[in-house]
């Protein structure tokens, strides 16, 4: 009796048959053959590496410090080292070239401005000698300047270079305003010049006074010139003396005896007198007495018959005014 192929004898099964162990035979060698070559091929790749023997320390050292060259960075960290460069070539040839500008002579001298009492030839042959043996960078400009101030009517000075070998002058005259005593003129700003000669200046007001008093002088002169021109009136001359008395003189010849103390409240104070008394008879009036306190003495050009002293006194207590024939001093 046999089951599946087997036979039993028995009760008990029996051998398989002959070519069945032979084939299972040769599955079992082959496993055996197969079996160390998948062994080896199924290790890890990191048990491998750790077979092999240990890097010494300094090796890995370097390992660690090594990094790669970025070739990327290297132009940015070059841009200082060129800048620095670029900055000393351009030094190095300013210098050469300021040099060689310097050593270059002036040959050439403008003078600008308008110049009513300066001669522009004097003023460029004041100037030339100070430019012997200078360069164009190395010229003294502030000696020149000092040069030309020294001028009689020269106010200001400015000097600049013009490349490549040229001087330009500006000038600035001084304008004069009033005549200062018997030899000075006095400009916008009350100082004093003395120019020789003061040339054709008798047109203009005459001021006097100590020097150190004359921006004093010019501010009141001022003040009194715009109260008069309300009357149509017009100062020639006007000043003080060393007391500080101050006095002034009309274009039409008229003296005003002004004193010591507030010369604009007793010119306004004649302001009003002259525009209700004295306009019609200015003609025959010699000098105005201003140094009272409570009106005016008149001097006349030819004096008025006495018998009519008596009158004119009288009216000037009405007036405030002391009429013909009388005059006082304060």
């Amino acid at each position: 009796m046999s089951l599946f192929g087997g036979k039993f004898f028995g009760g008990k099964k029996q051998g398989a048959s002959p070519a069945r162990r032979a084939h299972k035979q040769r599955r079992v060698a082959t496993h055996a053959a197969a079996a160390p070559a998948m062994h080896l091929t199924q290790v890890p790749a990191m048990q491998l590496t750790q077979v092999k023997a240990p890097a010494s320390k300094r090796d890995a050292k370097v390992k660690r410090d090594s990094k790669p060259v970025q070739w990327r960075e290297l132009p940015l960290k070059a841009m200082p080292v060129l800048a620095v460069a670029l900055v000393l070539g351009l030094l190095l040839g300013g210098w050469k070239l300021l040099d060689y500008v310097g050593s270059v002579p002036v040959s050439r001298v403008a003078v600008t401005g308008s110049l009513l009492h300066t001669d522009r030839n004097l003023l460029v042959e004041r100037v030339r000698p100070l430019l012997a043996g200078a360069g164009f960078m190395t010229v003294d400009l502030q000696r020149i300047r000092n040069a030309v101030l020294e001028l009689p009517w020269v106010a200001d000075v400015s000097i600049e270079r013009h490349w490549p070998d040229q001087l330009i002058i500006a000038v600035t005259e001084q304008e004069a305003i009033a005549r200062w005593g018997k030899d000075g003129l006095l400009n916008r700003t009350g100082e004093v010049f003395r120019p020789q000669p003061l040339g054709d200046v008798a047109q203009l007001p005459l001021l006097f006074g100590p020097d150190a008093l004359s921006s004093e002088v010019i501010s009141r002169y001022a003040e009194l010139h715009d109260l008069l021109n309300e009357q149509k009136l017009a100062l020639a001359s006007f000043g003080t003396d060393e007391r500080g008395s101050w006095s002034a003189t009309l274009q039409n010849g008229v003296a005003l005896r002004l004193g010591t103390g507030d010369v604009l409240k007793k010119m306004r104070s004649f302001s009003r007198v002259y525009r209700t008394e004295l306009a019609p008879q200015l003609e025959r009036i010699a000098y105005i007495d201003l140094r009272y306190g409570n009106g005016v003495a008149v001097g006349w050009k030819q004096a008025e018959p006495r018998a009519h002293d008596n009158d004119n006194r009288a009216n000037s207590n009405d007036n405030n005014i002391l009429k013909p024939g009388v005059s006082g001093h304060g």
